[in-house]
């Protein structure tokens, strides 16, 4: 037996019953509810510090998790690249900061430290380039688009990626250094 999913118009009316019962609460039962939210499990803790804390030292963390995923200690048993993780974690990090030149920082992290585990292990299949791939051209896109305080400091780490591409078959080198040199003064 399958089971329903649930429309839309259910989940946004189910959000709004849950709103007109927050709107009724007290400022110190919202707070004590965010509290016990925040004790519920580690999304939630990453989620509320990021909103709510020190953005730069959540940035550090987050960028961390982005490391790990894509660069994984490959001495440590079961290490394995983890694509899917970095990607939730730099979403996670937009949606509780909406901090746009912080996010487009995790999507460079993301593209470097896959391509240089490429680079360092010869790892990678067609799934995982083109999902370095994907995740360059977001990175260009955001970076044609970002003051140039953004882009003084994400024109260098191109540059760097282009170099540290350039050996790696699979095309991937070549698309690098393409979407680089397109997207670069140099």
């Amino acid at each position: 037996m399958r089971a329903r999913t649930m429309s839309a118009k259910q989940k946004v009316d189910g959000f709004r019953t849950l709103r007109a019962s927050l709107l009724d609460q007290r400022q110190s039962e919202l707070v004590q509810l965010i509290g016990e939210l925040y004790q519920l499990c580690d999304q939630n803790r990453r989620f509320l510090s990021a909103r709510f804390g020190d953005r730069q030292n959540q940035l550090e963390k987050y960028r961390q998790k982005v490391v790990e995923a894509m660069f994984p200690d490959v001495l440590r048993k079961g290490a394995k690249v983890r694509v899917a993780d970095a990607r939730q974690a730099i979403a996670e990090y937009q949606r509780a900061t909406r901090d746009a030149a912080g996010t487009l920082d995790l999507m460079m992290t993301f593209v470097e430290e896959g391509t240089a585990f490429a680079a360092e292990f010869g790892y990678g299949d067609d799934a995982f380039f083109a999902s370095l791939g994907r995740m360059l051209s977001s990175v260009l896109e955001q970076f044609r688009t970002s003051p140039a305080t953004v882009g003084d400091v994400i024109e260098p780490r191109l540059l760097d990626l282009r170099e540290l591409a350039r050996d790696i078959g699979w095309g991937y080198g070549d698309a690098v250094a393409d979407a680089v040199a397109g997207a670069t003064r140099r």
